[in-house]
């Protein structure tokens, strides 16, 4: 799906349980993180309830677990996953064990009260590994690569539209 139209559609009722963000485009990818934070969270609610965490610092069965553990004064939560470099064939020095299988788990069943965002801002996925494909299939994938032409004009209208002003296409 487009991430024009999923941005567009974005509210609390409508989000899917996790979402696959994968591209370069990452002023797009932030776009989305801000809108489903809004959409999800009023006032303070977002403060313990959005919670962001890097792959390369946190395992993989600690983010698991924080998406399966109950919001905090709030009836959802938003969980990130940055940097989600175990869909990619790239290799990164770490010394944490990611507990792969615990994600395939979670995403046959995840957590009615979390939404689960995975961002892989890489340009190339590595399709044969197991995890990229259940990403794909199974989750709201949204590629966030650079637009083309059409896809720029769609951006900049529905931006300017946001904003209570009309943009030509000539402009």
């Amino acid at each position: 799906m487009s991430i024009i139209t999923e941005m567009k559609q974005l509210s609390s009722e409508t989000m899917a349980p996790v979402y696959f963000l994968y591209g370069t485009e990452r002023y797009l990818i932030e776009q989305f993180l801000q809108k489903a934070s809004e959409a999800l969270f009023a006032g303070e609610e977002g403060e313990m309830n959005d919670i962001r965490l890097r792959l390369q610092d946190t395992p993989l069965g600690e983010v698991v677990e924080e998406a399966e553990t109950v919001p905090f004064f709030s009836s959802r939560k938003l969980v990130v996953i940055q940097d989600f470099y175990l869909a990619t064939s790239q290799k990164v020095a770490t010394k944490l064990e990611h507990d792969i299988p615990a994600l395939e788990a979670y995403l046959d069943s995840p957590a009615q009260e979390t939404v689960l965002v995975v961002v892989a801002p890489y340009e190339k996925l590595d399709e044969r590994k197991k995890i990229t494909k259940k990403l794909k299939k199974q989750t709201s994938a949204i590629d966030v690569n650079p637009f083309d032409e059409k896809e720029t004009f769609a951006w900049m209208e529905a931006i300017a539209k946001q904003e209570g002003v009309a943009i030509e296409q000539d402009a």
